[in-house]
Parts: structure tokens; sequence; C-alpha cells
């Protein structure tokens, strides 16, 4: 039964019309409709996740700048003690950890 364009529907052409149950092919078209709506709805769950990973990297990376600032200015109030010397290393660290790959990755364009 032609549409109104006068043209034949998806399942008179291809046949399924005659080899499938009444209103199979409607069923599955609007399933693959649906799966492809469906789609729409990963790309923004992978999108609040890449945000969640972000905010966690900077909030990394600020606490690595927090510790080479806290430990430089205690450093000579604490002058017996190794924490200030271990904050500034580990600051020094966390920050190096993000600079470095972007550093390489600069260098070898």
């Amino acid at each position: 039964m032609p549409g109104e364009d006068g043209l034949p529907s998806y399942e008179e052409a291809t046949g399924l019309e005659r080899m499938l149950p009444h209103n199979i092919g409607r069923q599955i078209t609007r399933a693959i409709s649906q799966s492809q709506e469906d789609s729409g709805s990963n790309l923004s769950k992978c999108g609040g996740c890449c945000c969640f990973l972000i905010t966690i990297f900077l909030f990394i990376l600020g606490l690595g700048v927090l510790l080479i600032v806290v430990g430089s200015t205690t450093m000579s109030e604490c002058w017996d003690s190794m924490l200030p010397t271990w904050m500034v290393a580990m600051g020094i660290a966390i920050v190096g950890a993000y600079v470095l790959p972007s550093y390489t990755a600069a260098v070898s364009l």
C-alpha cells in the first residue's frame, strides 16, 4: 500500500510485509530509531565524565601548587623540620607530572 507520495514503504519494497507478521517492520524501524536517539544520551554521559575527570585533575594540580607555596613560605621558620622540604618536593613532583607530558608533546612537534 503506497503512502501519500505514491512510493512503496520500506517493508513493501523489500518484501518484508509478506514474510513477517503484520507491524513487525514498523517495530523494527521504531527500535532502530530509538537506539539512535539513545546514543545521544551516551554522549552526554561521556561529557559529564570528562568534566568530572578534568575537575579532579585541576584539583590535584592546585594541590601541587599549594604544597609548593606553603612549603616554601614555611621553610625559613621550620628550619629543623623536613616537612616543608617534603611539601615543596611533592608539590614539584605533582606539577612536574602535569607539565612534563605537555612539554614533551610540544617539543616533539
